[in-house]
């Protein structure tokens, strides 16, 4: 038996999802991530926050993916945000997607990544803010 390359886990709260993506993300499973992340937007999520803490790897077309979901979700007035990117976030991919779409590192703040009750959903310009703050 074959273990899958890609699992994908989902966690509503509200209007907001925690989207957990564990394994590798490359031509063959990213329908899988782009299948979730629209039908977070299909159900009215207006946070989608992706958990990349377990992604082993992340090619070109994961990186298409969360650009296009970025974009569908900006005309669906939501908001997607990329928690801790693949270990080399500051590769020229992982910066371009920074300007479409906020890059969060760390795990601070993930309690559902604030999706607890207090927070809000953050400003609609681009962030790659760390757990303390600092840019």
């Amino acid at each position: 038996m074959t273990l899958p390359r890609l699992n994908v886990y989902r966690h509503d709260r509200g209007a907001r999802a925690l989207v957990t993506l564990a394994g590798v993300i490359d031509p063959v499973t990213a329908p899988r991530v782009r299948a979730a992340l629209e039908q977070c937007l299909r159900d009215g999520i207006t946070l989608i926050d992706v958990d990349l803490t377990t992604v082993d790897r992340c090619d070109g077309s994961g990186l298409s993916v969360f650009l296009d979901v970025s974009e569908h979700a900006a005309e669906a007035q939501a908001f997607l945000l990329l928690t801790t990117p693949p270990r080399r976030p500051n590769d020229c991919s992982w910066t371009r997607a920074a300007t479409v779409c906020s890059i969060r590192r760390g795990r601070e703040g993930r309690a559902l990544s604030g999706l607890d009750a207090g927070s809000s959903a953050p400003g609609n310009g681009p962030s790659t803010e760390s757990p303390d703050g600092e840019r």
